[in-house]
């Protein structure tokens, strides 16, 4: 405290702050005897919370200003760290010799565990109360006189800092009070809490807790009478010292072994000591501007910082606490971050916005944006309209966050009045790109299509030359209303990659897949990797080797010809198709089969001409003839479907569950049920599991080769979960089998499964 003049201040109201400060452990006190502390859970959850307020204030604190205080007695910053941890250390082994002789007097053994004295803890109920043990009420007053001593050495200085800062600064005091009585709050706790669990005394807790906070007002008048000329950078740095060593001491030796003695599962003990260390974390966060020796350390350039990270951690109504004895640091900027982290509160938001003026700080174009965004989220949409009637400084900011609210509130009408505004010069601004950008967005939100449309077409006239910032949530708006007439001629006046993507989605949603062509072949030449992403389903496929920028699907009638001609534009643009490329193919031919009655022999010959293209250029998988089998049996051509699982197998391609799938359904289609079920051997054999498919197509014709009880307990033996499928078809073969108890006994499952109509089915076939 050298340096400081106090010769002018006011000792009594010096006084009054540091008493304030100090008896804030009543506080903590309080919570105690109003906790019900015979509960076992309370109790843990106290202790743990005071644990880690010591930990943290120990660790993060204390031992910083150890060594600042050391440096201040002009040390280096080495020997200023070495003599913090000695005396740290000093602390330690202080509490240690305390805790040793307070065993001897008591008579009691050094190697004594106190926590053996309790009855265990799985013979306890959590929430039972059972009478202390003379062991357990001595460890609990050793525990509460460790914690007055730690709380009274590390009052003590602070009492000084805090009486010859105010008698410096009045104004400066308060801050720094309540910054030190939000540390006190729990301090009280860690001295009140095991006083009462070993006394049942609430007077006594409270009286020891009252005690432990006297000696701040204590320190701050022997700092003004006596020690103010004394007292050296030295000495507080040995107090800091011994403190943080106590603090340490009592919170790994004392509380926490303590508090898992009552909790013995941790339940509650880790999530308050972490709950115990964020709160006094926050504590920090308000004290950080009133730990250097000025007290005018505190501008708005950190001010602002420190609301802002406040508001990113979610904690945004601390930032509103850092005001607190900084009004004049406020400026407009700090004022603005505070509104912006409680912009969904419009009160608060108001509340500052009044402060502000109070302040004879002007509010500047972001307060009046923030204010009024506020507004209209919370439905206050004509009040935000009547600010901007205010002598303010609005700007074009201003409008366009306005403009912006509007829309996302589905007021597009007044978001296009204010655009109206500024075309007019309202208040000197003038429209420009961006605002008609922020309006065809408005309309975009409130689906007017036209709306934007039209927007369009005026701010090509107003400001003349237009570029994507207009353009693109303009052709947004045509996307997703699927008018590709328009997105396509809104593209001959602004052609562009983004452009494109747009014309083409509206393209996709109108089902006009000629159109969707004529943009793909238009791409021809792009690099690759600007224009697309890692295509992952089979019309992403298609769409890549096309050239079309979307994921739509053409009419279901020319699939299997849009996935030839995709692998046939692919190659004329150079790009290497692989098997997935054929997988995807032959996967949009499974969606298009035209079968017998349609149009015999058209899309299964295609899928054969897949395959023959795929053996040429790359090496088909199980995949690709899973697909071609499964499109053949469709079709009715089960003969060739059975040949191509032979050229499968002649191709050296290990068979997968999907493919015995495909050919089971082959096989039940041309009604060759004994080589269905040889699948379940050929499975076994290529170690493939079947699934709830397979048996489902076996079951569903089980009455050609085997009664369908059999197949069910087979499959139950596999292990393999029924689905509705499965036990539909179950159930109608065990109907056909005339076995109907068999098939009642099935219903639970059907049940479990929600599958009701089934119900009637059995009914009909009983």
């Amino acid at each position: 405290m050298e340096g400081v003049d106090i010769s002018d201040g006011d000792p009594g109201f010096a006084l009054l702050l540091t008493l304030l400060a100090g008896l804030a452990t009543t506080i903590g006190a309080a919570i105690a005897f109003c906790a019900n502390t015979d509960d076992n859970r309370v109790f843990a959850v106290c202790l743990g919370i005071s644990a880690g307020v010591m930990a943290y204030v120990s660790f993060s604190e204390i031992l910083d200003m150890t060594n600042q205080s050391f440096q201040d007695a002009n040390l280096s910053e080495r020997s200023a760290f070495t003599f913090g941890t000695l005396t740290t250390f000093a602390g330690i082994l202080l509490a240690m010799l305390v805790e040793f002789v307070g065993m001897k007097c008591f008579h009691r053994h050094a190697g004594e565990v106190v926590v053996s004295d309790a009855p265990e803890p799985e013979a306890q109920d959590m929430a039972g109360e059972k009478p202390l043990s003379k062991s357990e009420r001595l460890n609990m007053l050793q525990m509460a006189t460790f914690s007055g001593i730690a709380v009274a050495l590390h009052n003590f200085p602070e009492g000084i800092a805090t009486f010859i800062s105010t008698m410096a600064d009045p104004s400066f005091g308060p801050a720094m009070a309540f910054a030190i009585a939000m540390h006190n709050i729990p301090e009280g706790l860690a001295v009140a809490a095991p006083i009462k669990k070993a006394t049942g005394s609430k007077c006594k807790a409270f009286f020891w807790a009252f005690v432990s906070g006297l000696s701040e007002p204590l320190g701050g008048l022997l700092g003004w009478l006596v020690l103010k000329d004394v007292l050296g950078p030295a000495t507080y740095g040995i107090f800091y010292g011994l403190t943080a060593g106590i603090m340490i001491h009592i919170s790994f030796k004392k509380m926490l072994p303590t508090a898992l003695k009552y909790d013995p599962n941790n339940h509650y003990t880790s999530y308050s000591f972490f709950a115990g260390m964020e709160q006094t974390f926050w504590a920090a966060v308000l004290d950080q501007f009133h730990r250097s020796g000025s007290p005018r350390s505190t501008d708005a350039q950190s001010m602002t910082m420190t609301v802002s990270s406040c508001n990113q951690a979610q904690q945004w109504h601390r930032g509103l606490l850092l005001r607190i004895g900084n009004e004049e640091a406020w400026n407009e900027y700090c004022f603005n971050a505070a509104m912006n982290g409680s912009q969904e509160r419009w009160p608060l938001v108001g509340a500052l916005f009044l402060q502000m003026k109070e302040s004879r700080v002007p509010p500047d174009g972001a307060s009046i944006s923030i204010m009024a965004t506020s507004l209209v989220q919370a439905g206050h949409w004509r009040s935000a309209l009547q600010i901007l009637e205010l002598p303010s400084p609005s700007t074009a900011v201003t409008f366009h966050s306005i403009m912006h609210a509007l829309g996302e509130n589905s007021l597009w009408e007044w978001a296009l009045l204010l655009l109206r505004s500024l075309c007019r010069g309202k208040l000197g601004l003038r429209a420009s790109e961006m605002s008609f950008s922020v309006a065809i967005g408005a309309c975009q939100h409130g689906a007017v299509w036209q709306g934007s449309m039209d927007l369009l077409g005026q701010a090509m006239c107003t400001v003349g030359c237009t570029s994507t910032i207009t353009w693109n949530p303009a052709l947004s708006a045509c996307e997703l209303q699927g008018l590709w007439q328009r997105s396509l001629a809104a593209l001959q006046r602004m052609p562009g990659m983004r452009s494109r993507a747009r014309a083409a989605k509206a393209c996709a949603r109108a089902s006009a897949w000629a159109a969707g062509l004529v943009l793909g072949w238009g791409q021809e030449g792009k690099p690759q990797q600007e224009l697309w992403r890692e295509p992952h389903g089979p019309w992403e496929r298609m769409a890549r080797l096309l050239g079309l920028g979307f994921q739509g699907c053409p009419p279901s009638r020319a699939r299997w010809q849009t996935a030839l001609e995709a692998l046939q534009a692919g190659r004329r643009r150079h790009i290497e198709v692989d098997q997935v490329d054929f997988n995807a193919a032959v996967s949009a031919c499974e969606k298009d089969v035209d079968t017998v009655e349609q149009s015999p022999g058209t899309t299964w010959r295609y899928v054969l001409c897949l395959l023959d293209e795929a053996e040429k250029h790359t090496r088909p998988d199980c995949i690709t003839f899973s697909a071609a089998i499964s499109i053949l049996d469709e079709a009715r051509w089960w003969k060739k479907a059975l040949a191509s699982y032979d050229g499968l197998l002649s191709k050296a391609v290990q068979p997968g569950g999907v493919t015995f799938n495909a050919l089971a359904g082959t096989l039940e289609t041309a009604r060759h049920w004994p080589e269905a079920l040889l699948l379940l051997e050929a499975m076994d054999v290529g170690r493939v599991s079947p699934d709830n498919i397979f048996f489902g197509v076996l079951l569903k014709s089980s009455s050609g080769f085997m009664p369908a009880d059999q197949l069910w307990a087979q499959m139950q033996s596999r292990r393999i979960a029924s689905d509705a499928v499965a036990c539909a078809s179950a159930i109608e073969g065990l109907v056909l089998d005339m076995r109907v108890m068999d098939s009642t006994s099935m219903m639970p499952t059907l049940q479990d499964l929600g599958i009701e109509v089934l119900h009637e089915r059995l009914k009909r076939g009983a």
